[in-house]
């Protein structure tokens, strides 16, 4: 969980590339399962543990920094952010 915290935390105050306007950062990654002949065996336990880490990520990055609060993002979209 640490690692993930340090990832956002990262992520929050690094520049957006020159091509891009988001960040993409892999947490986790999953080896591929449509060639595996044990994917039916494996692969719900393996969505189990994805979504329970997720989960614990959500319940960290709430703990850090509260609830989540709607958001108008048309500011965003329409090119007129707030400063």
């Amino acid at each position: 969980m640490n690692q993930w915290l340090s990832a956002l935390d990262d992520v929050l105050v690094r520049p957006f590339p020159a091509d891009a306007d988001v960040h993409h950062v892999d947490l986790r990654l999953s080896e591929d399962f449509w060639d595996c002949q044990t994917r039916d065996e494996i692969y719900e336990a393996r969505c189990a543990e994805f979504e329970a880490d997720r989960d614990r990520l959500v319940q960290a990055i709430t703990n850090r920094y509260g609830a989540p609060q709607p958001r108008d993002l048309m500011p965003y979209v329409s090119g007129d952010p707030p400063a």
